[in-house]
């Protein structure tokens, strides 16, 4: 039990810190529509790097396409103030130059509570209109100002940072592209030239590399929607294949791993390939970002790429709480390979499916590879999270909400993640993950909304899906379950003990459980199962042949109740 508590304390200190920005760049980025008009459709990027020489510059094709219902004349876009811009181009896609009659500074904005500075915002004036739906490609050459490059990498990973030790830009709106609009996710082919003694971790395919005059010179291609984000460090590089699947750790120098660190990424793909399917990625890396001994946890996914800071692998190898914390951001960073890439969830429960659905997998991998009683654990903090966060009290659903604050991501990752697991206990494992799986098969490389969803889950079950799942999305949940009272007696030799369990709640919520008791003799916890579907008060009765001594409602933390006291007893 002291490991599973530490393992505990591990996981809460991970929903306390994780996913900050939005991981995949959709859905809940500020946006000011009648400004922000285009949507990329396509990125071609080279980056040069070279920090012991103040060298960090872009040139950037970026083919965009109008997105409004009206005609438009203004491109505007948002741009990291570190960044100068050398110069700006705009083509049709003939060829065929774009005259520009004003280019102008109109004001700053602020994308993430983790940005250093307000972005700059600038707007292009051209002198012909661009209709609705005309695609145009942007051309952009910019470099970081001196003052910013950096001696050390920084503490917060989020940020756009250039330092001989380690360069990367890996949020969504890190900096390393101009943002036209809400969705800045799309196929790309990036190049990055940086000097030769360093490694890049950067996303998609790698296509080629080769050396030239001390640099080396390589390119990614990702063929999915995503953003083009990237690492950079003199990286130590440690390869694993098993079968047709590759794992690449990219760690600082001074970074230590054990091999059960990789053991456990090959555990965690294989058990996601035998439920969900071949999602196509045959290699995953893992890149440290931010600097040594960070104090800030976090970890960012952007498909085959997750970036991790050096906290996360240096607390595995020091204490069983970093062994949680990493294994954590595994089972939850893993599953968004299927669930943000290898299908694109657009409409309403972007974020339950999203985040929701991968803190729900992560508990259930837990499960899966290290027992019940773990799962449990990081369910507990999911609960805690939603409670102490007051996510019941955004005013907003699972069905729109968004990542805008910290009411709203206690809704999406606590109750998000315990609405899946009462669905799964509604369903039951086999009919569930038939669904789910099924729904993954059918649908890689596509774009799928909550109906297709629906539609696959319906097919392995009798029970009204869509019916059952109303009581979850169309309101947030308050409530509260309590052990009242406990009667002993001993009956033909056995022992018969009447529990009764209250249910408080704003409304009638059909519920799946389970009551855990211990005995004298037992050591492990005992479950029986408890499905009430009106509020109020309910008895149950055990039957045992020792006494018991411990009862507990609720033990797996199955519920998105919002209290954590009252379901306990103990035998005075």
């Amino acid at each position: 039990m002291k490991v599973i508590h530490k393992i505990a304390w591990a996981i809460i200190l991970f929903l306390g810190s994780f996913c900050l920005t939005d991981c995949n760049g959709k859905g809940s980025l500020p946006v000011n529509a009648t400004q922000y008009d285009f949507e990329v459709k396509h990125y071609d990027q080279y980056y040069e790097i070279n920090p012991d020489i103040n060298i960090f510059k872009s040139k950037q094709k970026i083919v965009l396409i109008n997105i409004s219902k009206t005609q438009t004349d203004k491109v505007v876009f948002s741009f990291h103030p570190n960044l100068v811009i050398d110069q700006i181009l705009l083509k049709d896609t003939v060829d065929r130059q774009i005259k520009v009659k004003n280019k102008k500074l109109i004001g700053t904005r602020k994308w993430s509570d983790l940005n250093e500075k307000d972005f700059s915002i600038f707007e292009i004036q051209v002198f012909e209109n661009i209709k609705p739906n005309q695609q145009i490609v942007f051309f952009i050459d910019y470099h970081l100002r001196p003052e910013a490059f950096a001696d050390a990498p920084k503490n917060n990973i989020w940020l756009l940072t250039v330092t001989p030790k380690a360069s990367y830009a890996i949020g969504p709106v890190t900096g390393n592209n101009p943002i036209f609009g809400r969705n800045v996710t799309a196929p790309f082919e990036l190049t990055i030239k940086y000097p030769e003694g360093n490694l890049s971790c950067v996303p998609g395919q790698l296509i080629s590399s080769k050396k030239d005059s001390g640099y080396v010179i390589d390119k990614y291609s990702s063929k999915i929607s995503n953003i083009p984000t990237f690492s950079c460090a003199p990286y130590k590089k440690i390869v694993r294949k098993k079968g047709d699947v590759a794992v690449e750790f990219y760690m600082y120098p001074r970074q230590k791993y054990r091999e059960e660190m990789i053991d456990y990424t090959f555990k965690v793909v294989n058990l996601y390939f035998n439920v969900f399917g071949n999602n196509g990625t045959s290699t995953y890396r893992f890149g440290t970002v931010g600097k040594i001994n960070a104090t800030h946890h976090g970890g960012e996914n952007k498909g085959n790429a997750i970036y991790l800071p050096d906290l996360v692998t240096k607390n595995y190898i020091e204490s069983e709480e970093g062994k949680g914390i990493f294994k954590f951001y595994l089972n939850h960073e893993i599953f968004h390979n299927w669930n943000l890439f290898y299908v694109q969830w657009s409409g309403k429960l972007y974020e339950w499916f999203g985040e929701g659905g991968a803190n729900f997998i992560a508990a259930w991998a837990f499960e899966q590879l290290q027992g019940e009683e773990v799962g449990g654990v990081a369910r507990k903090y999911f609960m805690e999270q939603f409670s102490q966060g007051k996510g019941y009290n955004s005013p907003k659903t699972l069905e729109d909400v968004k990542k805008s604050g910290p009411t709203e991501r206690a809704l999406i990752y606590g109750y998000g993640a315990l609405v899946w697991e009462q669905l799964r206990q509604k369903l039951g494992d086999e009919a569930f993950f038939a669904g789910l799986g099924n729904f993954f098969k059918q649908n890689g490389f596509k774009d799928v909304t909550y109906r297709n969803f629906l539609e696959n889950l319906q097919a392995e079950t009798t029970v009204n899906v869509e019916s059952y799942l109303k009581q979850w999305i169309k309101e947030n949940a308050k409530i509260k379950l309590s052990v009242d009272d406990v009667e002993i007696q001993k009956k033909n030799g056995f022992y018969q003990t009447d529990i009764e369990i209250s249910v408080s709640s704003d409304e009638n919520y059909e519920l799946f459980t389970s009551i855990g008791y211990k005995t004298a003799s037992q050591t492990r916890l005992q479950t029986v199962p408890v499905h009430v579907s009106v509020k109020g008060n309910h008895r149950f009765t055990l039957n045992t042949e020792q006494r018991p001594v411990y009862i507990q409602l609720d033990p797996y933390f199955k519920v998105p109740r919002i209290n954590l006291d009252n379901c306990e007893w103990f035998s005075k």
